[in-house]
């Protein structure tokens, strides 16, 4: 959500949602978006778009995110924004 705001969007909706056992959390946003091109790079360590960024903010989510089985992806549609999606597998319990 940060970083939709610090990057000029006014509107951030999140959406939670059950799909095929997985817990799915999507961040959207009506922000400037970003270019295809830069969407593989938006989680590696030290990159960032921003001129005050560290670029950890999303290489620590992806760490995270893969450390509990679960995916993360971010996208911009053409229509603009950005949607960031994050996939966890549920805990079914054992008793």
């Amino acid at each position: 959500m940060n970083n939709s705001l610090e990057a000029g969007a006014r509107h951030v909706a999140v959406r939670v949602t059950e799909e095929t056992g997985e817990l799915v959390i999507r961040v959207v946003d009506n922000g400037p978006g970003f270019e295809p091109s830069d969407a593989a790079r938006l989680t590696e360590a030290f990159y960032t778009t921003k001129s005050h960024g560290t670029g950890l903010g999303l290489a620590v989510v992806q760490a995270v995110i893969k450390a509990h089985q679960g995916r993360f992806s971010i996208e911009s549609p053409e229509q603009g924004g950005a949607v960031a999606t994050l996939r966890l597998p549920q805990l079914r319990n054992r008793h």
